[in-house]
This record gives C-alpha cells, sequence and structure tokens, in this order.
C-alpha cells in the first residue's frame, strides 16, 4: 500500500519505466521471519528496466563473451554470471550511453575481472545517474506496482500463473522475457522465471532496525535475490519474497534488473 508520493514524472531510458518516489509497507506479516515486520519505507523515484537483462544484451557489450551454460538465445534473461560481471557491466551500459558509472572498486570504475584482483569491496555511488542494481527496497516497491500497486501477492496480480513463471508452470525451463502480463507499472516477470540480484546485502534481522528512508543493507557478506525462479513453488515468487545467493557452479538460475537514480 502506497502511502504518499514525492517527485514529479520524467521520461525514462528506453526499456525502462518510471517508479515514482513514495511510501509503502515493505514486508509480509504471513512470509518467513526475514520479512517481519511490515515495516514503512520511503524511497527516492527512479528508473526500472522492464525486462530483466537478456543473454543478447549482456553479451554484445561485454565483447561478445560466450556464457555458455546460460546459452538459450538472445531474448532469454542471462543468468550463471558472477556478481563483478553485472557490476561492470552496469557500468560498461553507462559510460556507453554518457552517463556516470555508479559503481568504483578502488576508485576505478574499470572493474571487468575485478574478481581476480582481490580487491576491495564495491562502492555505489547512488546519485549518479548511470545504471546499478536496485536496492532491495526499490525492487519490492516496482513489484508491488509502486504508486499504482493493487496490493497483489505476485507482481501485476493475485494468481500466479498470470505474471509468473515457477515450477508448476514451467516445467522448470527458464522462459524467454516478457512472456507473461506486467505488473501495475508495465514491468514483467517481477515475478518467477531467475531470481534477481539485487545490491543489498542478506541480513534476516534488517528489517526490524531498516532506516525509514531508502534504506541499504551493507553489512553482510552474501546478496539478497528476489522474485523466485522457475525451480521454486510460487510462493517462493511473492513480491515480499526474500532469498540469498547461495547456488553453485553447477546450477545458477540468477540474473538481474537493471535501475538509474532519477
Amino acid at each position: 500500500m502506497v502511502i504518499c508520493s514525492q517527485d514529479k514524472p520524467s521520461s525514462p531510458p528506453q526499456g525502462f519505466v518510471l517508479a515514482e518516489g513514495g511510501t509503502f509497507m515493505m514486508g509480509s506479516e504471513d512470509g518467513e521471519s526475514s520479512e517481519k515486520p511490515v515495516h514503512k519505507v520511503t524511497l527516492n523515484s527512479f528508473y526500472i528496466g522492464k525486462y530483466e537483462v537478456t543473454q543478447g544484451e549482456f553479451e554484445a557489450l561485454m565483447n561478445g563473451e560466450d556464457f555458455s551454460y546460460s546459452k538459450r538465445g538472445p531474448n532469454y534473461p542471462v543468468h550463471h554470471i558472477d556478481y563483478y560481471s553485472i557490476l561492470a557491466f552496469c557500468n560498461k551500459k553507462s559510460i556507453k550511453e554518457g552517463r556516470t558509472p555508479c559503481y568504483t572498486i578502488d576508485g576505478k570504475t574499470d572493474i571487468e575481472g575485478a574478481n581476480d584482483w582481490g580487491s576491495s569491496l564495491p562502492v555505489c555511488d547512488f546519485k549518479a545517474n548511470g545504471y546499478r542494481l536496485p536496492t532491495e527496497a526499490e525492487w519490492e516497491y516496482a513489484a508491488r506496482g509502486g504508486k499504482e500497486s493493487k496490493g497483489y501477492a505476485w507482481s501485476g496480480s493475485n494468481n500466479a500463473d498470470d505474471v509468473c513463471w515457477y515450477k508448476d508452470n514451467s516445467e522448470e525451463k527458464i522462459q524467454p522475457v516478457g512472456t507473461k502480463k506486467p505488473n501495475e507499472l508495465g514491468i514483467y516477470d517481477m515475478s518467477g522465471n531467475i531470481e534477481e540480484m539485487v545490491w543489498d546485502k542478506f541480513d534476516d534481522e534488517f528489517y526490524e532496525n531498516s532506516p525509514e528512508s531508502n534504506p541499504v543493507a551493507t553489512d553482510e557478506y552474501q546478496q539478497v535475490v528476489r522474485g523466485g525462479s522457475v525451480i521454486l513453488g510460487a510462493g517462493n515468487s511473492t513480491v515480499y519474497a526474500r532469498g540469498i545467493d547461495q547456488t553453485t557452479e553447477y546450477i545458477q538460475i540468477i540474473g538481474f534488473r537493471l535501475v538509474s537514480s532519477k
């Protein structure tokens, strides 16, 4: 439920929609312990991709690198990629479009291959106008439909099959992006298909002490993933369900979606 809003609409980048800033109630009393308590969160406006980043987009920008494990086709969501490659993609796309990169490692924006450096942890500049991962709060707000939210359990419907590829309707096979109905903001696949990595680290007690304004959890190790996937039940794909990036090299169905600060 959105309580209030802030900021005026403006034109989003191509392939993005505007999530107008506002205040909403994050979490669920019906969920797991880490999804409680329900708490008030206020966010600035941001732009968010209508679709998960695709295999075609990722490989075209990353010098045609072949992620053979996840090879399915250009319109399928890219997955089975490491965290630092995701951040490198964000910076490369930002630079290509004349935007200020959000991510730096040891003061450098050229972070491709950073996983092999033994480097410092990445830092995000949320004031930069480049592309980045959503915060967990931004992700949930957009999944709920932002100001247009109708309070659905899944992103865009109370019927999972309308908007979500999950274990029981997908044969556990990843699907091309945008083949289910969008949510209230016109965003696709925020429930199901692949899990989506966000910027926050997983802290199962963070909701108990979360700041109200633009919260970000950074003190733990593993990344939060959101949205469920084709190998999980529909209950894992609700707008409030939280997950941890704990997959192995043998199976990984985690991808990502881009946002940009307004």
